[in-house]
């Protein structure tokens, strides 16, 4: 039988080790570390902290089109996108289960960094991950 306390404390600890991790994102073309996007995220959103097992409503976030609010979603996105791949990668949870959540993820991360590329007059950014 599986313990889903230790599954669930697994995925936090991941989580941490993600949304803290200082290496340079240079394969999907990103100028910052995940520690510097948590850090954006919550200066965008004027956030304390931010839970990347929170339901977020990414679709919402979009429609209002606030380049800011679709950047900080953009980079949620992507944090759980690392998350559910390195959870797949060290065969943490179901499989299947991370295997979705990453593609819901990179969805999203896809559809608004686009959205923010059409509103920002900043540096337009690639718009996918591999």
């Amino acid at each position: 039988m599986v313990d889903s306390e230790s599954i669930f404390a697994l995925y936090d600890d991941l989580a941490v080790e993600v949304v803290s991790d200082d290496s340079p994102n240079d394969d999907v073309e990103l100028i910052f570390t995940n520690r510097e996007l948590s850090e954006k995220i919550c200066e965008k959103m004027g956030w304390e902290d931010f839970d990347l097992f929170e339901t977020h409503d990414f679709e919402i976030a979009q429609e209002r089109a606030v380049a800011d609010e679709c950047l900080a979603y953009a980079f949620i996105s992507f944090l759980r996108y690392r998350l559910f791949t390195r959870a797949s990668e060290g065969r943490v949870g179901v499989e299947a289960f991370n295997q979705s959540a990453a593609a819901y993820s990179e969805f999203w991360y896809i559809k608004l960094v686009e959205q923010w590329n059409e509103l920002s007059d900043g540096t337009p950014m690639k718009a996918w991950m591999n």
